[in-house]
């Protein structure tokens, strides 16, 4: 019986697969073609919800629903500017859905669609109202037109950060946190290891959260042509009604979202039509030749770990897997691409993996293609260890990186263990085997992991000077363990040029000596749908989800009188 609903189940599950293979092919069959663009085009872009910094890399994307990612939306902007159709954009911004960083990059792209002549307005029901719309706020300063409808808010109040210590709540619980670190600056062990904020961390914490609020001054008092000193006092009594930030000039006009849409229609003209970033991107395309040269993108986001995360569709968690991007980085060269382009949106990870991932940025040197690293929200620690082998890094002046510095360490549970009335009993074969075991590290064991640790971090002091042309005593000074935003970062000599991605692929080009158009290629490769589909069925995720059914059926099946002794939960493998 058993052996019957586990292979009932298995069958379910690969006529659900084929169901949705027949689907895709169907969706492909009946689905209409690319969508007519009218004449006169008005773009639509909502960021209330958002947006992911690249599109997923995935041949399913389609069927699934895929969103627009911050890489669509500045590469469609571009695509507009040249694009005589298009007249004008509106965006719709309401809370602070969006990281500093991709603020920037917004903005930046934006000031440049303005520049070429075309519009920009906000429909807004309310930029963070009492909440905080801080980075809303900046954002929407460089559109020359913020509407904002009545009652709406605007909560310009600054930026604030906030860490956890939890020592203190550990040792409630019999645990404690055992390591080294190099670095006084290396803060990220300190949730675990200290009860409050150290000196070191609070400095740090504070030029950081300093250099990025007089960013957002700056920027909005260029925008909205007002005086640093007002827009610091405007801050400091937000949030503020919408009537008061009109009559402040941090916005324009107190309207409905559907007024600014119809100004927006007015001012491009007769039969203008409001069409959304994503129809427009589907119609018009990329706006480049096949016959124009290659530059390779490569995304690179999320923990940095050794080997491949393999196909594994929707059920995969967002990793940085060196063997993945190291493949892309080869594919690249091979395919023959001029140059690449590493974008890159990670807080580090696995050092060896980082170095298997430098591997290949500096074999595609020697081979000739040129490799600009582009960092979104923050690219630091095995992150900066990546980008620092690239020929130029690119990062937003608000972007996090650096973090030049190593830790590790383990959660001590044996006393917590104790406290339940659980004793472990351990038998070892080799004098260290138990070190990352429950109990505290031995005098030798504590050693040894300074030993190691000391080698990794002065390897990464080392690999950075090589790379950045300092001496290993100039980077140890701005390392330590320090992030820094991207505009100290380029102060201090680790970062080439700020900008968004648009400025990492100009820079590839006039590396690459590119006198005209590029097409832009993604790799690695999306897996094919096939191959995607039934690495979803092999899915440990899939698995679980099926063995739990199995076991529920069973448990609502099963009654005393037929069975005396209850059985175990069957995976799909069981006999």
């Amino acid at each position: 019986m058993v052996k019957f609903i586990v292979r009932l189940f298995a069958i379910i599950g690969l006529l659900a697969v084929i169901l949705v293979a027949g689907g895709i092919f169907l969706a492909g069959k009946l689905l209409p073609s690319r969508p007519e663009l009218p004449d006169n085009v008005v773009l639509t872009l909502d960021l209330r919800n958002g947006l992911p910094d690249s599109s997923a890399n995935s041949a399913l994307a389609p069927l699934v629903g895929e969103e627009s990612s911050l890489r669509d939306v500045i590469l469609t902007l571009t695509r507009a500017e040249k694009d005589p159709h298009v007249h004008g954009l509106v965006a719709y911004i309401d809370g602070n859905a969006l990281s500093l960083p991709q603020a920037q990059e917004l903005r930046d792209a934006v000031h440049s669609f303005r520049s070429s002549g075309r519009f920009a307005m906000v429909a807004s029901t309310g930029l963070g109202d009492l909440g905080d719309g801080t980075i809303s706020t900046f954002l929407a300063s460089a559109f020359d037109l913020v509407g904002v409808q009545p009652l709406g808010g605007v909560g310009l109040t600054g930026i604030a950060a906030r860490q956890p210590f939890a020592r203190s709540a550990l040792e409630k619980w019999k645990l404690s946190a055992e390591g080294e670190k190099r670095g006084a600056y290396k803060t990220a062990p300190e949730i675990a290891t200290e009860s409050n904020i150290t000196p070191a961390n609070r400095e740090m914490t504070e030029w950081l959260v300093g250099d990025m609020g007089s960013q957002i001054l700056a920027g909005i008092a260029a925008d909205r042509n007002l005086p640093q000193a007002k827009v610091q006092s405007l801050l400091d009594q937000g949030p503020l009604t919408g009537e008061a930030a009109r009559t402040a000039g941090l916005i324009d006009r107190i309207a409905y979202v559907d007024e600014i849409e119809d100004a927006a229609l007015e001012r491009a003209g007769k039969g203008a039509e409001l069409v959304t970033v994503d129809d427009y991107h589907a119609a018009a395309g990329n706006g480049w030749s096949s016959d124009d040269p290659t530059v390779a993108l490569i995304q690179g986001e999320g923990n940095i770990v050794g080997g491949s995360a393999g196909p594994g569709g929707p059920f995969d968690s967002e990793l940085m897997a060196a063997d993945d991007i190291s493949q892309g980085i080869a594919d690249a060269v091979s395919s023959g691409a001029r140059a690449i382009v590493l974008r890159l949106n990670t807080g580090g990870g696995s050092a060896s993996a980082s170095e298997t991932i430098r591997r290949a940025i500096q074999k595609a040197q020697k081979a000739g293609v040129k490799v600009v690293v582009s960092m979104a929200d923050v690219a630091a620690s095995g992150g900066y260890w990546v980008a620092s082998a690239a020929d130029r890094i690119v990062a937003e002046p608000a972007t996090l990186t650096g973090s030049i510095g190593v830790f590790s360490g383990k959660i001590v549970t044996d006393a917590f263990w104790q406290e339940l009335g659980v004793n472990w009993a351990e038998t070892r074969f080799g004098a260290n085997a138990g070190m990352w075991g429950g109990g505290s590290f031995t005098p030798a064991e504590q050693e040894r992991l300074g030993e190691v640790t000391d080698v990794i971090y002065h390897g990464f002091i080392s690999r950075v000077a090589e790379a950045r042309h300092l001496t290993p005593e100039a980077v140890e000074a701005i390392a330590e363990g320090r992030v820094w935003t991207g505009r100290q970062a380029q102060e201090k000599g680790l970062v080439d040029v700020l900008g968004g991605l648009d400025t990492a692929i100009d820079e590839a080009r006039r590396l690459a000596d590119i006198k005209g158009d590029a097409q832009l290629e993604v790799f690695p490769k999306p897996s094919g749908m096939l191959e995607e589909l039934l690495a979803m069925v092999s899915n440990p995720g899939l698995h679980a989800v099926l063995k739990t059914a199995t076991s529920l059926y069973l448990a609502a099946t099963e009654s005393a009188e037929s069975r005396s002794v209850r059985m175990e939960p069957v995976g799909l493998n069981g006999n």
